[in-house]
């Protein structure tokens, strides 16, 4: 699949945009995109994205974690349990001021 269909079906997922708008949308990214030097560079797509940063996760992940709930944790943050505890380690350590 090329990159110009691939970003013209995700604006056409959900977004309301016609056929012919979502088209347009996709070629004016990758111009965008080649006039700021990305023309021929491989870009990594995440396999799980995530829009909340990674500081956000852990606090909220410390702040949900009660001990007994780490698969729930790790389900809901697509995260494994080592993510848990390293986030928890992190923020513990920062908040001892290490």
């Amino acid at each position: 699949m090329s990159l110009g269909r691939m970003i013209q079906d995700a604006l056409l997922d959900g977004s309301g945009l016609s056929k012919k708008e979502a088209e347009r949308l996709a070629v004016h990214i990758i111009e965008a995109g080649a006039r700021q030097g990305r023309a021929g560079s491989v870009c990594y797509w995440p396999k799980n994205y995530r829009p909340t940063p990674k500081e956000e996760r852990a606090e909220a992940i410390a702040r949900e974690y009660n001990g007994r709930n780490l698969k729930e944790i790790c389900e809901k943050y697509q995260v494994s349990s080592v993510t848990v505890y390293r986030d928890l380690h992190k923020l513990r350590g920062t908040a001892a001021g290490k």
